[in-house]
């Protein structure tokens, strides 16, 4: 929209426009010469409505927000929501916001409300504690998932000042919270913590870490896939503390499911090693030799590398003072377990007489088809 066809579109009397609309898209593309067209030649007692004003509140230029109040000076107490639809708010917007007097008005049960409604869609768009810290100067309500919000945003580790903030303003309070606002809460609090797995920040982890086993599953997934390795070493050396009390089945399926994203033998062996409840127990480490991820032509080698491994390590185990400690058992496959196709074509072919497996009651024959149709030939 270029503002010769805004003046084109105004001198026309044959067509009808929608002025609210022609506003809106100056602000949000960041238009002014184009607002200030349509605000001084319109002096419409309702042109600029609480939308318009939300709107230049998420847009980074300041002059579009002082335009609006200069042509209308007129009082602006408004519901900001920080959902995915909108951006988030800009600092230097809101400083000229409050500089004319106005203030803001979170509503923060419609916020909870359209997150429990569809959580998958509505994804949280964070604040910066600049623009938090500015709220609270001037006295706009914050709620604690507001300041948590900040540490989603952040593309390295939080430094010390705005990690104090977080852990003395916000922290505190999530214990108290309850209902929708918990949920939510606690919702914000795992993308946190996601993010700060993402990018190594282990003071930002520990902060929270009340709260890590609520997200423990996406926690240890994303320290593997990133490659986040002191993460997982923490992750590991918190599990023999809380294990098996704090820890569900789904937990334990994903963290053994993680270990086939594991490129590096020393990273493999340590983990190993720091989950021991886990891989000395013959039931979960038979489960955690079928149940590879990513199961396509390109990831076989690594998938057959992997079973290496967990081979290898149960097997150290086993002969080990761990066989005692933890009544090791060997592995049995068993029919009532579901396989995939190559792990279980893998195993046959070269661990068929290890010591360690037994394949006594297993019917193999039942899988011969599986092995066929994907084009491998079972073993002789």
């Amino acid at each position: 929209m270029s503002l010769d066809l805004v003046k084109r579109l105004f001198e026309n009397p044959n067509i009808t426009f929608d002025l609210h609309f022609i506003v809106l898209l100056a602000i949000e593309s960041n238009q002014p010469e184009i607002l200030e067209l349509v605000l001084g030649k319109f002096k419409l007692k309702n042109l600029v409505n609480s939308t318009h004003i939300k709107r230049a509140l998420m847009v980074s230029n300041p002059g579009i927000i002082r335009l609006m109040l200069d042509y209308y000076p007129i009082r602006w107490d408004g519901w900001i929501p920080p959902i995915s639809r909108f951006s988030f708010i800009y600092y230097e917007p809101l400083l000229a916001f409050y500089s004319n007097g106005h203030s803001i008005i979170f509503d923060s049960m419609s916020i909870f409300s359209t997150y429990l409604t569809n959580p998958e869609k509505e994804k949280i768009v964070p604040m910066s504690i600049d623009v938090v810290r500015l709220m609270i100067n001037h006295n706009t309500k914050v709620e604690p998932w507001m300041i948590l919000s900040c540490g989603i945003g952040l593309q390295k580790p939080i430094n010390e000042s705005d990690l104090s903030f977080i852990s003395t303003t916000a922290v505190p309070l999530v214990k108290g919270l309850g209902g929708y606002e918990r949920s939510f809460t606690y919702y914000v609090i795992e993308e946190v913590l996601i993010n700060a797995t993402k990018n190594g920040d282990m003071k930002l982890l520990k902060c929270l870490s009340n709260y890590i086993w609520s997200f423990e599953a996406r926690i240890f997934q994303t320290a593997v896939r990133e490659k986040q390795f002191k993460i997982a070493y923490y992750f590991g050396q918190l599990f023999s503390n809380v294990y098996p009390h704090s820890i569900n089945r789904y937990c334990i399926q994903f963290i053994l499911v993680s270990f086939y994203d594991i490129e590096n033998d020393d990273d493999f062996d340590l983990l190993w090693n720091l989950f021991k409840p886990l891989t000395t127990n013959s039931k979960m480490v038979t489960e955690m030799l079928v149940s590879s991820t990513n199961y396509v032509l390109q990831n076989l080698h690594h998938i057959s590398n992997t079973i290496d491994r967990i081979i290898q390590c149960y097997t150290r185990f086993y002969n080990g003072p761990e066989k005692e400690q933890y009544q090791m058992e060997p592995l049995r496959l068993d029919i009532s377990t579901y396989w995939e196709t190559y792990n279980l074509y893998y195993l046959f072919s070269k661990y068929r007489n290890n010591p360690i497996i037994h394949l006594d009651h297993f019917q193999f024959e039942y899988y011969f088809n599986g092995m066929t149709d994907c084009g491998l030939i079972p073993y002789e």
